[in-house]
């Protein structure tokens, strides 16, 4: 904050406080609210922003997209998958729906407290970097930080290699969407080494 407030000085600012904006990261609103209502009071864009927000519904049973990530970067290692990933995503959804599983199905492992504690103290440092400095604003950080690390499943990721032995009992790989010929590089690139699932399913190209 100093060396940017010299910066500004250096650059002919008279009243360089008045050029430096905070926006809270962490702000219940999201930071798109930050920017657009606070910082650049774009009245039209702010409300659309809002509306939005307000209208967004998610998807509880769909669990987080970093989860599914996790298991199909896990399957693509195993060679249960042959396919990119934006491409196994859209197979691997709809094979849930079928299958009539979801994310909760799966094994969890969440954070141990020490690292909750860490996480905890790079949000007060951030804070107090960066936010209001009052002691008030600090204790309703610690109460809503609280609440979120006591909610079920807030602070846990999918266990992906055990989710793959729930799905290999379900056969839930064996369908010819997940494969192509041959084996694709992690730069997803097709190789030479032919894929024995594609053979073994009976799949043919389209």
């Amino acid at each position: 904050y100093e060396m940017y407030k010299e910066f500004l000085v250096y650059s002919g600012y008279q009243n360089p406080d008045s050029n430096i904006h905070t926006m809270q990261l962490y702000s219940p609103q999201g930071i798109k609210h930050e920017f657009l209502c606070k910082l650049l009071h774009a009245n039209a864009s702010c409300n659309y922003s809002k509306l939005q927000t307000k209208n967004r519904k998610e998807n509880s049973s769909a669990g987080l997209p970093l989860n599914l990530d996790l298991i199909i970067v896990e399957a693509w290692k195993k060679n249960l998958i042959s396919i990119p990933r934006h491409d196994a995503v859209k197979v691997f959804e709809q094979r849930m729906m079928e299958l009539n599983i979801t994310m909760t199905d799966f094994p969890h492992v969440c954070i141990s407290e020490e690292a909750k504690e860490w996480v905890w103290n790079r949000t007060v440092v951030s804070e107090r970097m960066f936010g209001t400095g009052s002691s008030s604003g600090e204790l309703d950080i610690r109460r809503r930080f609280d609440e979120l690390s006591s909610s079920k499943g807030k602070l846990c990721s999918v266990n992906a290699k055990a989710a793959l032995d729930v799905l290999k009992s379900h056969e839930f790989f064996d369908n010819c969407e997940f494969q192509s010929e041959f084996y694709i590089d992690p730069n997803l690139q097709s190789t030479e080494e032919r894929n024995p699932k594609w053979t073994e399913l009976g799949c043919t190209d389209k």
